[in-house]
C-alpha cells in the first residue's frame, strides 16, 4: 500500500476530494442562492455588475481565509500528535 505522502504527491488523493457537503452547508447554500436570485432580479445592469465584482472579491478573501484555517488546523494536528507521542 502506498503511503499517504506518496498518494498526495502522485495526485491520487487531495483534501478537496474529501470535502463532504453536510446538510447544514446545503441548507445555508440554498438560502444564499435563493436570496441572491431575488436580489439580482431587483438590480439594474450597472448595479448588478458592481454586485458581482464585489462577490468575486469576497470569494477571494474567503479562499484565503480557508487556506489560513486549513494551515492552522494542520499545524494544530501535528502539535497534538507530537504531544501524544511524547506522552507515550
Amino acid at each position: 500500500m502506498k503511503s499517504v505522502t506518496d498518494q498526495l504527491f502522485d495526485g491520487e488523493i487531495s483534501a478537496e476530494d474529501m470535502f463532504i457537503l453536510t446538510d447544514e452547508y446545503r441548507e445555508a447554500n440554498d438560502i444564499y442562492d435563493d436570496t441572491e436570485k431575488y436580489l439580482t432580479r431587483l438590480l439594474d445592469k450597472d448595479t448588478k455588475k458592481i454586485y458581482y465584482e464585489t462577490i468575486d472579491k469576497k470569494s477571494i478573501t474567503a479562499m484565503i481565509e480557508s487556506k489560513i484555517y486549513f494551515s492552522q488546523g494542520f499545524k494544530l494536528g501535528f502539535r497534538l500528535a507530537k504531544e501524544m507521542l511524547e506522552d507515550s
